[in-house]
């Protein structure tokens, strides 16, 4: 199993929203969700307006690889958080 791949394929693109990649300040940050497949249909969303929130699954495509951090820091290099590794993150 160490070795097994999988291929996730979009079903959606994020439309607006931000084109620079920053952590923070994304309250007020509106966006749009475009299903692109066309397996999903209108009845594909019905009833999400009685939720209280969606988790999205997304790639951070803009992200500088060099910025990437995989062992244990603080949130934001923020000194006064503790430091916990890439998947606390």
């Amino acid at each position: 199993m160490a070795n097994e791949v999988f291929e996730v394929v979009p079903v959606a693109h994020v439309i607006g929203g931000r084109s620079e990649p920053t952590d923070d300040h994304w309250g007020g940050t509106e966006t749009i969700i475009r299903i692109d497949d066309p397996r999903f249909t209108e009845e594909s969303v019905q009833g999400l307006d009685a939720f209280s929130h969606l988790e999205i699954v997304f790639r951070f495509h803009l992200t500088d690889p060099t910025d990437l951090h995989f062992g244990a820091r603080s949130a934001r290099d923020n000194p006064a958080w503790p430091k916990v590794g890439i998947f606390g993150h």
